[in-house]
This record gives C-alpha cells, structure tokens and sequence, in this order.
C-alpha cells in the first residue's frame, strides 16, 4: 500500500516535470529570422544601430526594445536588430519581465552615433542571485530586499568583434510603425 503510493507519487513528479519541460523548450525554441547579412554602410546624413542579443545562459524572457522612448519589438536570445537613426545621440532602453515568478530588469544606455557611422549593442540578460535566509519568501528586484533577479546589461562593442557575434543570429524585424525619422 504505501509502496503504491510512493509510486503515485514519483509519476506525478515525472508528469509534471515533464510537462514543465515541454513547456520551456516550446517557449525556449531558436529565433526563425533569417541569418546575419550585414547592411551596406549607412548614407552619410544618416547612422546605423544594430542592437543583438547574446545571453551566458538560456534565459526565455523576451528583452523589450525602445529607442528614444519609441518601441522597437522584443528581442529574444540569439536575434538581432539594424536600425537606422538620425545622427546625434540616442537613447536605448532594454527591459525584461521573465515568464517566470523571477523579477524584471532594466537597463539603458545613450550613445552618440555620428553621420555615417554604424555602432553595435549587445545585449545580455543574466540571472543574479543571493542566499536566502530559511523560510523568507522571494522578493521581487528592483524593490527594496530584492533577491533575485534577471538582470539586462547593454555593451557597447567594436566593429571586429560584434561581427564575430553577429554571424551566430537572425533577425529580428522590428515593429513597422517604430522609430520615425528624427531631425538633428
């Protein structure tokens, strides 16, 4: 009796987990976009930003894009995004609200882009963790106690090496109606 029990038991936590399992991997599937193909250099009254996303470990939460308080889409791991701005300085905010009970994380970053130029972003959304004591529950980040969370972090990198990255991803189309052209 207690043996068919203990049985029950183990099957349930095998269904579970393998229903948890197929959920992730089903959230978790590589971008679809197609590979890398650098653009030809921008026009001279004109700048280009790729912005990519290269995560140390999986992680499903997708990364909210905005430049200069416009929405460009959401980039998951491995995708890639080439936007084309105005010279001047820009601003771009990258944000994540996990899918899981895990906190949110935000970053931002401005960088000046001068005419002609192409600058590169990569993108990265890490877990950070600390010890919780026995028995106290999750905090969410970004509150005063916060215990865990997925945080964003935004890389400014040069041209050699952003390549070598880049060859690795798709892209990511961004939303139709983002980022209209700003005047100087």
């Amino acid at each position: 009796m207690q043996n068919q029990r203990r049985n029950r038991r183990r099957r349930g936590i095998a269904t579970t987990t393998a229903l948890a399992t197929m959920i992730l991997v089903g959230c978790a599937s590589p971008p679809t976009g197609p590979p890398f193909a650098a653009a030809p250099a921008p026009a001279p009254d004109r700048a280009r930003l790729y912005v990519y996303r290269m995560d140390p470990r999986a992680s499903v939460s997708p990364v909210r894009l905005q430049v200069d308080g416009q929405p460009v889409g959401t980039l998951a791991d491995g995708e890639y995004a080439a936007i084309e701005l105005t010279p001047g300085v820009h601003r771009l905010e990258a944000g994540v609200r996990s899918v899981t009970f895990v906190a949110w994380g935000w970053n931002d970053l401005r960088l000046h882009i001068a005419p002609g130029e192409t600058a590169y972003l990569k993108v990265s959304v890490r877990l950070t963790e600390r010890a919780q004591p026995a028995g106290r529950a999750l905090d969410i980040a970004g509150r005063p106690g916060g215990a865990v969370s997925e945080n964003v972090y935004i890389q400014p990198l040069g041209e050699a090496e952003a390549l070598r990255d880049l060859a690795d991803t798709t892209r990511f189309e961004p939303l139709p109606e983002a980022l209209p052209a700003r005047e100087p």
